[in-house]
């Protein structure tokens, strides 16, 4: 269920980034890489706005084990990890904490939240 909330968020953040490919062009890869962008900037996003909590990125794949392939889990923690995806992961977070995905954001860190 959480899952989706990250997917339905993917959806939006690429919206809000004006990706100009269709909905037919973009493949599994193209929507994988970009959920895991998201579950990334979103568990550092809330991880910050709520410290108390002890958010991380190991332990959203932890929760979310039945709805995560361990292929999905593996291309996680690499966009995590890798320099080379760090301005995806940046340009999410912005848009995070920017006015227009503020009530996202508290949506999917609620989300994080109540799956303790």
């Amino acid at each position: 269920m959480f899952l989706s909330k990250v997917r339905t968020g993917m959806a939006l953040v690429m919206v809000s980034f004006a990706y100009a490919v269709p909905a037919s062009a973009v493949s599994d890869a193209v929507t994988d890489h970009n959920t895991a962008v998201v579950a990334v900037a979103s568990t550092q996003a809330c991880a910050k706005k709520h410290p108390e909590a002890g958010i991380t990125l190991e332990k959203f794949l932890t929760d979310q084990k039945a709805d995560i392939s361990d292929d999905m889990a593996k291309h996680i923690r690499e966009v995590a990890t890798n320099p080379m995806y760090e301005m995806e992961v940046k340009q999410s977070i912005e848009f995070f904490n920017s006015k227009g995905g503020q009530s996202l954001l508290d949506s999917v860190c609620g989300g994080f939240i109540t799956a303790k």
